[in-house]
């Protein structure tokens, strides 16, 4: 094996006199074509001959077309050379591990990741969190494509903080996809949502959010629940097939055999519309309010049944 000394360098994909400079390079953006092109510095470094393999060791600094990346130790693959440069085939990157994907900002971090060139494809295990701004998530393993602002994770945590309010809304289910540099979200099995005095569970989830890198944080303009929805804010406990939630009233709509239920009074109708600063339920099409006395009997149905809306 030989071994390069001190700050040694390997250039794989890229001459000296293009090597980028300041941690990224000019041409950095989705969609290039040269992301085989990747410079790696290290402390040390060690070329496995016949292995098409290097081994860094100490302060590995990796800058690709689309990331930056830093970890303690790392090895590369390679390809065969076309004449000038070898390209990197794959990247493992251990302990440590701190990723900038140029084009949105995002930054990952882990024990563990892999990248692979043919696909631009980082796996990220041992931990991994990414965040985007002021938003975190957390899983048991991270996937994130530097080339077209996508993502998935399995066992998502997401902590989403939003501008002048005092908790981030936080979503954990089973499996979550992020589109569009986090803009689109969608989260499935198993969902659980908090968000102020308000919780929620449901088969699924989908997500708009907007301001997704911003300091002060991000607003999630609308939220959809979809399938086995149950929510509790309070004494209030409301069921239906499909909840939407508006970013900017608070109100939460719900639809497909709609039910609220409170301190024994239960609404339903065709759509029910929670309002988001008050709790009060309003319902709508076939609305109908049936309350219990003290002793929990029914009371019968309430005069208020066939009003436009009703307040438990």
């Amino acid at each position: 094996m030989i071994a390069l000394g001190l700050a040694g360098l390997l250039l794989i994909g890229a001459s000296a006199t293009t090597a980028p400079v300041a941690g990224e390079p000019a041409d950095a953006g989705p969609g290039n074509a040269t992301e085989h092109h990747v410079d790696i510095t290290s402390d040390e470094m060690t070329i496995v001959p016949g292995s098409h393999q290097a081994i860094a060791v100490g302060h590995v600094h990796a800058v690709g077309t689309t990331f930056v990346a830093d970890c303690d130790h790392g090895e590369a693959t390679y390809g065969e050379s076309n004449g000038k440069h070898r390209s990197i085939e794959q990247m493992v990157m251990h302990d440590h591990v701190h990723m900038r994907r140029f084009s949105d900002g995002a930054i990952g971090e882990s024990e563990l990741a892999t990248y692979t060139a043919a696909t631009k494809i980082v796996v990220m295990t041992g931990n991994p969190v990414l965040t985007r701004g002021l938003n975190v998530l957390h899983g048991d393993v991270i996937t994130m494509s530097l080339d077209d602002n996508w993502m998935e994770a399995t066992q998502p945590k997401a902590d989403m903080v939003r501008p002048t309010r005092p908790e981030p809304i936080h979503i954990r289910a089973e499996h979550m996809t992020a589109v569009d540099g986090g803009k689109h979200l969608h989260f499935d099995h198993n969902v659980h949502l908090t968000k102020g005095n308000m919780t929620a569970r449901s088969d699924r989830l989908e997500a708009e959010v907007d301001d997704v890198n911003s300091d002060e944080g991000s607003k999630v303009s609308e939220m959809v629940l979809v399938g086995h929805v149950v929510s509790h804010r309070g004494n209030q406990e409301s069921t239906s097939g499909r909840a939407v939630y508006n970013g900017d009233t608070g109100d939460v709509t719900l639809l497909d055999h709609p039910v609220v239920t409170e301190d024994g009074t239960v609404t339903t109708g065709d759509v029910i519309v929670v309002d988001g600063a008050t709790g009060h339920a309003h319902a709508r099409g076939h609305p109908e309010v049936v309350m219990t006395d003290d002793s929990g009997r029914d009371a019968g149905p309430s005069p208020r049944k066939t009003s436009a809306g009703s307040h438990p």
